[in-house]
């Protein structure tokens, strides 16, 4: 476990300092201006309550699966969540097809953005899909093995109920990203409230399930944000739509 926890850790650095490495520097002073910095912070402030609730829902969550489910059932938990997690690969892979729809958006260019955010739902899923499959193929025994899954009570049943929403999020998650792009901080706010209103309500109403109700409060919570997000933007913003139309 430690070996894996350090992995995890050179992998984050090494991925922050090839970015940087990698970052364009030109024109950064002279853009260092007052009101740059003025609408940086502005923007920051406004999004101040969705961070705050994204970032402290996980140890909110932690502290009651401990609590009421026991810190076996946390270890399974984490354990799962560090299973699925390399497999959201396929978020890395398109981010700046976030951006960029954005952009399109703003722009008024609609069909481009549409299309763009189609076909970046279409490959994130289909990666996520072939991952699990292969995952689930080849790489479950040798993780298993290496992990001491065996300690660990109900893991495999935990990994799959996560990759259920892992799979969701490869279809929804582009949505949350347009939203949050475009500058909807009210709407990022409200959807991550409902999320993590439906995850607590969820654990309180599956004590009962033990390991197997912790897993799913933490899926259900998930599939909310993600379908909620996905519906929002799907009727306030017509993104995505399936019939092509001309941009605006």
């Amino acid at each position: 476990m430690n070996m894996v926890l350090s992995i995890f850790v050179v992998s984050s650095i090494l991925v922050n300092v090839f970015g940087l490495i990698n970052y364009s520097y030109d024109g950064i002073i002279e853009n260092l201006n007052f009101n740059n910095l003025k609408d940086f912070f502005r923007v920051g402030f406004k999004f101040f309550p969705s961070i705050i609730v994204s970032t402290g829902a996980p140890s909110i969550y932690d502290v009651l699966i401990n609590v009421f489910f026991g810190p076996v059932t946390l270890a399974v938990i984490g354990v799962a969540n560090r299973v699925v997690s390399p497999l959201m690969i396929h978020n890395d892979l398109i981010v700046l097809n976030y951006v960029k729809a954005s952009r399109y958006y703003l722009k008024g260019s609609i069909f481009e953005a549409n299309s763009l955010h189609i076909r970046s739902l279409i490959v994130s899923f289909s990666i996520a899909l072939v991952l699990m499959i292969l995952f689930y193929l080849f790489g479950y025994e040798i993780i298993s093995t290496f992990m001491e899954f065996e300690k660990l009570p109900n893991i495999k049943d935990v990994i799959f109920i996560f990759f259920i929403s892992t799979l969701t999020q490869s279809a929804c998650n582009f949505s949350l990203h347009f939203l949050r792009n475009i500058g909807d901080y009210l709407s990022m706010t409200f959807i991550e409230l409902i999320s993590l209103t439906v995850t607590i309500i969820c654990m309180f109403s599956f004590l009962e399930l033990g390991i197997y109700g912790a897993a799913l409060a933490s899926m259900l919570g998930r599939l909310m944000m993600m379908l909620v997000g996905f519906g929002y933007a799907k009727y306030s913003y017509d993104i995505p739509f399936l019939k092509a139309r001309k941009s605006r």
